[in-house]
């Protein structure tokens, strides 16, 4: 569909020009509305705090268990 020379110098009078505006357009318009989507997030969710989790595999468990060392640090509560 590009007929032109460089492609990433478009030229009114290239094949296909009205349909690269348009997609740059859209493009735009686009990442401007999730900008602006992730801008209300921030203001709905900044009276929520996030406290350490601490994450232990379920492998870890069973392999410490079949070696003796059965601590209750290494179980999930």
């Amino acid at each position: 569909m590009y007929d032109g020379d460089n492609i990433r110098k478009w030229k009114p009078t290239d094949q296909g020009y009205s349909f690269h505006v348009v997609s740059s357009m859209s493009e735009w318009i686009t990442a401007l509305s999730f900008i602006c989507f992730i801008f209300t997030l921030v203001w709905e969710l900044k009276d929520y705090k996030v406290h350490e989790i601490k994450i232990v595999h379920r492998w870890s468990i069973i392999s410490d268990d079949n070696y003796g060392n059965n601590n209750d640090d290494n179980m999930l509560s």
